[in-house]
């Protein structure tokens, strides 16, 4: 734990009707952290809409007009506020499966994830699919915060029994997926304010810290001094100080590991070697440059790079041609078997055929043969590549692991790929 003002990015997940707008909005105007317009704005579309309470709380981030007509939420809604102690961005998931990319979306950036339970829908200690297929979600994209809320409390009369059982059915889902983290269970009601910002005084019963506390003291994992460097090219400029030494100059993030000037670095997929002259950042020149910067650089041999390309450190070799994936099928159109898709990772782009192997059954949470998967199934396959790409697992602290396929006719995005372990 920490108490420093950093920047956390969360995720509200769950299925339909958790809760999770409510949740947000509730959290927003508990904490004083709604304008005066905003609430006037809001105060008159309650009048027109058909609820039987004063307030709702989910029109703080429901903010398209279809969102409100039908009650659900459709595309990620992002928020940004802050507290004395830590600064936030949050992002509002979709639970319907019809949306299952756009919480991908939001998750892939998540330093942690409040998972709602809608304790009334809990029958028999069994989740909803969606529940599951959000924390599967979550679970491969490896969020190291993860917080269980159990709402609709104040429709059970605040039943201690039912909340220790939801939380028991949330441990063997855990255990299902093989997901070995510590999680944090809150009693809440999004729409009474339990345990949101305050804590519950119809609660006595749970003793630990309500959400909002939970966020502020969260610790995020740093990344390792020892991380390989990568940089992958974004653009490729003629640029210096003097217009007269104009050089080309590459432009790009740091994904992994950090650079120093006079470091030889090698092109991935060639025995092509480069030495950093000049290292430029917020248009000064630095010596050093970290992780997750933007940076510019020049060259002492002059190559033809261009985006696409990718700086690795000379000593390493971890490229190839033939990688294991946890896959997550995002379109409508089907997977087609001996197809050639184009597979994008980072600014790389190649052409790639795809071998399904397995996929995960969310009724007996369990895998099994298939060499097919539909929109919004999740699997493993192999992915044979016709450029080298860079092999190194997804993890939290290092994505590079993450890639996204895309359909060369229709240009949608197909799948996400994350590589294995």
């Amino acid at each position: 734990m920490k108490q420093s003002r950093g920047l956390t990015r969360f995720i509200t997940a769950g299925s339909v009707d958790d809760g999770k707008s409510t949740l947000i909005g509730r959290l927003l105007y508990d904490a004083k952290l709604v304008l005066n317009d905003q609430l006037n704005n809001l105060k008159k579309l309650q009048i027109h809409s058909d609820k039987n309470h004063d307030f709702d709380f989910s029109y703080l981030t429901d903010g398209l007009e279809s969102e409100r007509e039908q009650g659900i939420t459709i595309d990620v809604a992002y928020r940004y506020f802050s507290t004395k102690k830590n600064k936030f961005i949050i992002a509002d998931c979709p639970g319907h499966k019809q949306y299952t990319r756009n919480m991908i979306t939001g998750a892939s950036t998540a330093d942690c994830i409040i998972l709602l339970l809608d304790i009334t829908k809990i029958k028999n200690g069994e989740l909803l699919e969606q529940t599951k297929r959000h924390a599967l979600i979550a679970s491969l994209l490896n969020i190291p915060n993860v917080i269980i809320a159990i709402n609709k409390m104040d429709l059970v009369n605040y039943d201690k029994d039912l909340f220790f059982k939801a939380t028991e059915s949330f441990k063997k889902l855990l255990a299902s997926l093989n997901w070995q983290i510590k999680f944090w269970a809150v009693p809440v009601s999004a729409l009474k304010g339990d345990n949101i910002v305050n804590q519950s005084l119809n609660m006595g019963w749970y003793k630990g810290n309500p959400l909002l506390q939970l966020l502020e003291t969260f610790d995020k994992t740093e990344s390792s001094n020892n991380e390989t460097t990568v940089i992958p090219i974004q653009f490729v400029s003629r640029w210096d100080t003097k217009t007269s030494n104009a050089q080309r100059a590459y432009c790009g993030k740091i994904e992994s590991g950090s650079l120093k000037t006079q470091e030889n670095l090698k092109v991935l997929g060639s025995n092509q070697t480069v030495t950093i002259r000049k290292i430029l950042y917020r248009s000064s020149e630095v010596f050093q440059a970290k992780k997750l910067w933007s940076i510019m650089i020049l060259l002492e041999n002059d190559v033809g790079l261009s985006r696409g390309d990718i700086l690795v450190e000379n000593k390493t070799n971890f490229e190839t041609k033939e990688v294991v994936v946890d896959i997550a099928w995002l379109d409508d159109q089907p997977f087609a078997a001996n197809k050639k898709y184009i597979l994008k990772q980072g600014t790389l782009e190649t052409t790639a055929k795809i071998f399904l192997k397995s996929k995960f059954d969310l009724d007996s949470l369990t895998t099994k043969t298939s060499d097919f998967v539909s929109m919004n199934e999740i699997g493993t396959a192999v992915v044979k590549t016709a450029k080298p790409i860079i092999n190194i697992p997804y993890t939290y602290k290092n994505k590079l692991g993450a890639m996204v396929l895309i359909d060369p006719t229709t240009h949608q995005t197909a799948a996400a790929l994350l590589i294995r372990n």
